[in-house]
């Protein structure tokens, strides 16, 4: 049985597996109205006892960096840069949470944050949007197995599938068994590598509070380098001055074949720029 509405689901939760939720949460609209209540019900349940107000915590301490971010002045102050681009539609500062997959946790900063997902308002209903966006990349990446673009689910029994108590909860996947056979054919040892690094702490430490500025456009323009670069570098120091930020994050632009030299030019389509801030 799919489930199609969220609060089907709330009414009757020990009916539902954990595949379950996973599809209720996927099927969850930002325009839907749904209750920190409900919400955090569920996730007491299938992520574990303890888990909302770690998770609810961190994304509210997320928005409460952001809540401090001036983003018109930041907007003004790049003005200058966005003038010499007039052919660029898209020309934007907005506050945002970046994110990246776990598998990019033991990264350097500027490898790890891989999404980005705005925030105009830091209302509760674009935190429980953004909260609905982790839950889905947590049970992704702990209730299946894949090889290539297959996938089998790791939860075979009722006790792993209907989450019967909170030692087979998400929290707790760590210590998990899974049947062997589950790898049979399968690459299992990314899988097992996964488990064995597993927390959702970790998980939720893929998420940030940052700035995101972009440059581009629909039609093909190109644009220096060299010059967008050396633009903002010398702009930068201005706006990060009022900033309790952790690292700024540049583009990673590859450079095409017959650019050899260190400080050659080439050109460029879009220019995008992070500024990861720091959490209190």
């Amino acid at each position: 049985m799919k489930i199609q509405k969220y609060s089907k689901f709330l009414e009757s939760k020990y009916e539902f597996s954990i595949y379950d939720y996973y599809d209720s949460l996927r099927n969850i609209r930002w325009s839907d109205q749904i209750s920190e209540v409900e919400f955090s019900r569920n996730v007491e349940h299938f992520i574990g006892k303890g888990q909302w107000n770690l998770i609810n915590g961190h994304f509210q301490k997320i928005f409460d960096v952001l809540e401090t971010v001036d983003i018109e002045y930041i907007n003004d102050r790049l003005l200058d840069i966005f003038d010499e681009y007039p052919y660029h539609d898209v020309k934007y500062a907005v506050r945002s949470v970046a994110y990246g997959d776990f598998e990019r946790y033991d990264e350097e900063p500027d490898r790890r944050y891989n999404g980005m997902m705005s925030v105009s308002k830091t209302d509760t209903n674009r935190k429980l949007d953004i909260i609905c966006h982790f839950l889905k990349n947590l049970l992704n990446d702990t209730i299946w197995i894949r090889y290539w673009s297959e996938k089998k689910p790791v939860r075979v029994s009722d006790e792993e599938k209907f989450v019967t108590s909170d030692e087979f909860s998400i929290k707790n996947f760590k210590n998990l068994s899974f049947d062997p056979k589950l790898g049979e054919n399968w690459n299992l040892t990314k899988f097992l590598d996964f488990k064995s690094k597993f927390s959702v702490e970790k998980f939720l430490d893929m998420y940030r509070p940052s700035i995101f500025i972009m440059i581009g456009a629909e039609k093909v323009t190109k644009i220096s380098h060299n010059k967008i670069k050396s633009e903002f570098s010398e702009l930068l120091p201005s706006i990060l001055s009022d900033l309790d930020y952790e690292e700024v994050i540049w583009p990673w632009c590859q450079k095409p074949n017959n650019v050899t030299k260190e400080d050659e030019d080439f050109d460029i389509y879009d220019f995008d720029l992070k500024i990861i801030l720091k959490m209190k």
